[in-house]
């Protein structure tokens, strides 16, 4: 199961974003980062709080 937060603007992604993926009712996957108008923008954040590791990119 997931849960994804995400804004528009003028019908184009635009702003924060995340999901947060879950099993069992605890989150596994986290995945944050950031939309200009409609493409991934800035840095980028995926947590897996399965083996507790976290991997950062810019796009």
């Amino acid at each position: 199961r997931s849960r994804t937060t995400r804004h528009y603007r003028n019908g184009k992604l635009d702003g924060s974003y995340r999901v947060e993926s879950t099993r069992d009712g605890k989150p596994y996957i986290t995945i944050e980062g950031q939309y200009t108008d409609g493409e991934k923008s800035g840095r980028w954040k995926q947590y897996n709080a399965t083996d507790d590791t976290t991997h950062e990119w810019d796009e």
